[in-house]
C-alpha cells in the first residue's frame, strides 16, 4: 500500500469517527427527557416580604450548561442562582431554564402578619366604638359578631364582636386561601379509572371525567378534549389555576372552557385566574383541547 492510499483511508476513517460521533451526541440528546427537568417542591410556594427560599432543580444526566433564573415580576419577587427573595406582596412566576428546558414554580408574597394593635376584641365591645375599630376591622376579631356591627364597624358596635370580623361584618366574610391542590405528584389522588379521576385536598375536590380518550395516569393532572372537569368548594369567589404548557397551551384552552362556562378569566403566562361575580360551591368546565395543569388554588369566603 503507498503512501498517498494510506493518506485516503486515515482522511475517510476519520470521517466516518466525526459521522458516528455526531450522531452518538444527536441520539444522546433525543433521549433527553423534558420531564426530568424540574424545580424540586411543589409548583407553588407562598413567602413574606422580606422572606428568603431556596429553590433546587434537577436536570437529566448528561445535559450541561449553567442554567437560568428569571422572575416574572421583580417588583415582587427577585431570583439569583434559585434564591427567591419576596419584595411586595403580589405573585410571580420563577422559571429556571437551560438550552430548551425549563421549569416554573408560582411565588405568591404576602405581608407579614401583624398581630398588634388595639384590635384584640375578645370582649363585650359595648360603646362607640368610632375610635381604633373605626375600619375594615380586620384584627383577631373572632367570635359571633352578633351587635348592631352591620358597617364598616364605625356605628354602636354593641355585641360579642367575637368573630372573623374582617370585612364589612355583614355575613360572609372574605378569607383568601381556603385550598390547595398539588397535581405534581398522586398524593392527593383518590380514585382513577379510564372513565374518570377524582383529586382531594382537605376542604377542595377536583374531578375528570372522560373526554376523547381515557383518563390518563398523569401527574401533572392531563385533560383531554372534552373532558369534563368539575371543581368544588363551599363559597369559591377565585379560582387559580398554575398551567404546564410545554406540550400544549394549556392557558388557552382551560381559558376558553371557563369563559363558556360564564366566568371572568384572565391569564399571566401560564397562570389562568378564573373569578365569578358572586360565591359558588361548585365550577364546570368542558375543555376542548388537551391541557395540563401543575397545581389548583382556591379563594373564597367561609
Amino acid at each position: 500500500m503507498n503512501f498517498s492510499t494510506k493518506k485516503i483511508i486515515s482522511a475517510i476513517l476519520v470521517v466516518v469517527m466525526m459521522v458516528l460521533s455526531l450522531a452518538s451526541c444527536q441520539k444522546a440528546d433525543e433521549e433527553f427527557d423534558y420531564d426530568d427537568f424540574y424545580i424540586e417542591g411543589k409548583s407553588s410556594i407562598t413567602i413574606q416580604v422580606g422572606e428568603t427560599t431556596f429553590l433546587s432543580f434537577v436536570k437529566p444526566d448528561g445535559l450541561k450548561g449553567k442554567e437560568k433564573w428569571t422572575s416574572s415580576d421583580e417588583s415582587v419577587a427577585i431570583v439569583v442562582d434559585g434564591a427567591v427573595k419576596g419584595l411586595k406582596s403580589g405573585t410571580a412566576i420563577i422559571t429556571v431554564s437551560l438550552d430548551d428546558f425549563y421549569d416554573q414554580v408560582m411565588v405568591s408574597v404576602t405581608n407579614p402578619k401583624d398581630n398588634t394593635g388595639d384590635n384584640n376584641n375578645t370582649g363585650n365591645n359595648t360603646g362607640d366604638n368610632t375610635g381604633n375599630n373605626t375600619g375594615n376591622n380586620t384584627g383577631n376579631n373572632t367570635g359571633n359578631n352578633t351587635g348592631n356591627n352591620t358597617g364598616n364597624n364605625t356605628g354602636n358596635n354593641t355585641g360579642n364582636n367575637t368573630g372573623n370580623n374582617t370585612g364589612n361584618n355583614n355575613g360572609n366574610t372574605t378569607v383568601g386561601l381556603i385550598g390547595t391542590i398539588d397535581f405534581t405528584t398522586t398524593d392527593h389522588r383518590v380514585s382513577l379509572s379510564t372513565d374518570k379521576q377524582v383529586w382531594t385536598n382537605g376542604n377542595v375536590t377536583l374531578t375528570n371525567t372522560v373526554g376523547d380518550n381515557p383518563v390518563a395516569d398523569y401527574a401533572p393532572i392531563r385533560f383531554y378534549p372534552k373532558s369534563g372537569v368539575i371543581i368544588e368548594c363551599q363559597g369559591m369567589t377565585q379560582i387559580i389555576l398554575n398551567c404546564d404548557n410545554q406540550y400544549k397551551d394549556s392557558t388557552g384552552s382551560l381559558s376558553a372552557a371557563a369563559e363558556a362556562a360564564g366566568a371572568t378569566v384572565s391569564v399571566n403566562g401560564e397562570t389562568l385566574t378564573i373569578t365569578f361575580s358572586s360565591p359558588v360551591n361548585s365550577f364546570t368546565m368542558t375543555v376542548a383541547t388537551q391541557a395540563r395543569v401543575k397545581s389548583l388554588e382556591v379563594y373564597g369566603t367561609n
